[in-house]
């Protein structure tokens, strides 16, 4: 029987209907000019896992405790169009001590940022302050969704495993929620290095690495302060390198190794790098003494860990580190020579300072995925391995405009006018009691009814002096107050001479003699946290010298940090009638 004659398919219509859409199409060609634009199946659970986060973290406030004097400091520099050599935002700052300053580039991108949206939103005092602060929202946003995506490719080429590489991702937005929601100059490190975790992340890295990486060196040094963490990942890569080549084949063979030629080269490279920045080579010397400065040392983060309390980040620290030690038992691999340095290298630092505890957490995931990913499991996640195509890539598109369009984000977009105060400001943010201090309308009038009168019957509408505020309350008020309503503190402790700054300390225990430092320094309001506050807050309440007008004490919040207590001081003229 002779064969049937072939046929090949018609891209006609089939009879009495339409050629479907994409018919005759081959999305997976590894030939069409798109095919750079591939994405598999990781890469689309991966779009899944960063708009999530998205949405999780647009529908968080501006946090309040340390914004909003970095961008005061990017206003002074963009007027002045230099670094001020001494601190120039309060009186009682330290006129003496030389100005450091290594955020000054995040500063300057921060009063940029927070003017575009202030021309943008227009109108009145209000509307510009609504502006500024969503573009400063979406710029945070975006810079940590940023983050966690190059955190991701990194987990992925150090684990070889998509699977793996987004359930990283997924942990590492749980482990940090609450330093990816905090918007200040270190978001911007951490993006920095994540970028340079991505670089050492292959086995060998590349000669672009050796160029990009120490550019993002040189970027961080003006960003922030924490740059030497990025110079210690590169020098842990390099001195793990060349134990795993001496233990594999002897010190002979370090010099013919080109990981740890280009990853020496690097070293040298980021070490140039971090001498670009206003203060040169001298930043050494002065990041040496910003850190060692005592009244660091009075503020948590800069502590060690106290196991003995049941509030902080120790217990998660625990719980990573035991994770790290386990992993190894449960799995039946080892790590490699420079997880091991960088394992230890990072684990041991937030013992001494919980501050480190931000850069050793994004390298849990980076430790454990690839023993997880290589250990004989009776199944491991291979689904998100499928091949790439464009397809895929439309779904992802998808999927991000969607998450824009849903998103709080995007609402100044869908309604015409920037989100109100009230949802984007954190509820701690004292900027209805600024308002009333510099004598303008507040949004939250209830909140603030009590010092409106009192400000309007004893002081004509406007109340000048000093102002005494906890650390973190300082902030906003050090931003938003004229220059005649000075503020007494704020939470860059190193700006302050240490016996001052342990006086200030002392005022908000209560300590003998808080009231004649306040009289000293003519102090004609108290604002201050309840909650963390509570022996200040008692004895202003029992002082016929001042009256408290705002009282949050009870009050439910989920935050401890939206609960104000306000106090002003009794004229001489109405004191009498206390």
């Amino acid at each position: 029987m002779s064969p049937e004659p072939q046929t090949s398919p018609s891209l006609d219509p089939p009879a009495g209907g339409e050629r479907p859409l994409g018919a005759g199409i081959n999305w997976e060609d590894p030939n069409s000019p798109l095919a750079l634009l591939y994405m598999t199946s990781g890469g689309v659970a991966a779009v899944v896992v960063l708009g999530l986060a998205f949405l999780l973290l647009s529908v968080g406030p501006l946090w309040h405790t340390d914004f909003w004097v970095h961008l005061k400091y990017g206003e002074w520099i963009a007027s002045h169009h230099t670094l001020p050599d001494r601190e120039s935002l309060s009186p009682f700052m330290d006129k003496d001590a030389p100005f450091f300053d290594p955020q000054w580039l995040s500063q300057l991108g921060y009063q940029a940022l927070f003017r575009v949206g202030a021309s943008l939103a227009g109108g009145d005092d209000r509307s510009r302050l609504e502006g500024g602060v969503e573009v400063i929202r979406l710029a945070h946003l975006c810079t940590a969704i940023a983050t966690v995506g190059l955190l991701g490719l990194a987990y992925r080429r150090a684990s070889g495993s998509a699977g793996w590489a987004v359930g990283a991702m997924v942990m590492v937005i749980v482990l940090m929620l609450s330093s990816f929601a905090v918007q200040r100059p270190q978001a911007l490190a951490l993006i920095c290095f994540a970028a340079i975790l991505c670089g050492l992340s292959r086995p060998i890295p590349t000669r672009r690495a050796v160029v990009w990486i120490p550019l993002a060196c040189a970027l961080w040094v003006n960003l922030h302060g924490s740059f030497p963490v990025g110079l210690g990942l590169v020098g842990a890569a390099l001195v793990g390198r060349v134990a795993q080549v001496v233990w594999a084949a002897g010190y002979s063979a370090v010099r013919r190794d080109a990981a740890t030629r280009r990853l020496g080269l690097m070293l040298l490279l980021c070490l140039a790098a971090t001498v670009i920045n206003p203060y040169g080579p001298s930043v050494y010397p002065r990041l040496a003494t910003f850190a060692t400065h005592p009244n660091l040392r009075t503020m948590i983060e800069w502590q060690p860990m106290d196991f003995g309390s049941l509030r902080g980040g120790q217990w998660v620290y625990l719980a990573t580190a035991a994770l790290v030690i386990i992993t190894p038992l449960a799995t039946r691999r080892m790590y490699s020579p420079t997880q091991l340095v960088v394992i230890v290298a990072f684990a041991v630092w937030p013992l001494f300072h919980q501050r480190a505890l931000n850069w050793w957490l994004p390298l849990v995931p980076w430790a454990v995925t690839p023993l997880w990913a290589t250990a004989n499991w009776r199944s491991q996640p291979t689904a998100l391995a499928s091949g790439a195509s464009f397809r895929k890539t439309a779904i992802a598109a998808v999927l991000v405009a969607f998450v824009a369009v849903v998103s709080p984000a995007s609402g100044w977009i869908k309604s015409g006018r920037p989100r109100p105060l009230s949802a984007s400001l954190h509820r701690g943010t004292p900027n209805d009691i600024a308002a009333v201090l510099a004598g303008r309308p507040a949004v939250d009038e209830t909140r603030v009814v009590g010092l409106a009168r009192v400000v309007k019957e004893w002081y004509g509408g406007r109340l000048t002096g000093a102002v005494f505020a906890s650390e973190t309350q300082g902030e906003y008020l050090l931003w938003a107050l004229p220059p005649d309503t000075p503020v007494m503190m704020c939470n860059h402790a190193q700006a302050y001479r240490p016996d001052y700054w342990n006086a200030c300390l002392a005022i908000k225990r209560a300590a003998p003699g808080w009231a004649e430092a306040l009289a000293e320094n003519r102090v004609g309001v108290v604002v201050v946290e309840t909650d963390f506050h509570p022996d200040l807050c008692a004895a202003l309440r029992n002082q016929r010298e001042w009256r408290v007008v705002v009282d949050e004490t009870g009050v439910p919040a989920r935050d401890p940090y939206a609960r104000l207590f306000v106090a002003v001081r009794v004229p001489q003229a109405n004191a009498g009638t206390e």
